[in-house]
């Protein structure tokens, strides 16, 4: 998916294993709060989800994102721990690790 240009995954459930794998590439897992959002969506919408820098960088554990198609607004939780919140703000766990292991 990273080399896809996927910036996010948005489901109702993620398994640990594919969560850390997820943030291990920089990509952010997120999760419908309510379930009945994802049964609104159609293949094709244009999803926003502004500001998501700025939550990471801020330990939220809920954010808003937009469905631009639409035109209605939903909540999502960020699945990060403050660990790969790191990761994924440096575009994953590779580039973290050379921005740390240069500062050495």
């Amino acid at each position: 998916p990273m080399y896809l240009g996927v910036k996010a995954v948005i489901a109702k459930t993620i398994e640990r294993i594919h969560l850390d794998n997820l943030a291990n590439f920089g990509i952010v897992p997120l999760q419908f709060i309510d379930p009945s959002d994802y049964d609104s969506m159609k293949e094709g919408d244009e999803i926003e989800i502004p500001q998501i820098a700025k939550a990471l960088e801020s330990d939220e554990e809920e954010i808003t994102a937009i469905d631009r198609t639409a035109d209605r607004e939903f909540k999502l939780k960020i699945l990060l721990t403050e660990r790969q919140r790191k990761f994924v703000l440096e575009g994953g766990l590779l580039p973290y690790t050379r921005k740390i292991g240069g500062s050495r």
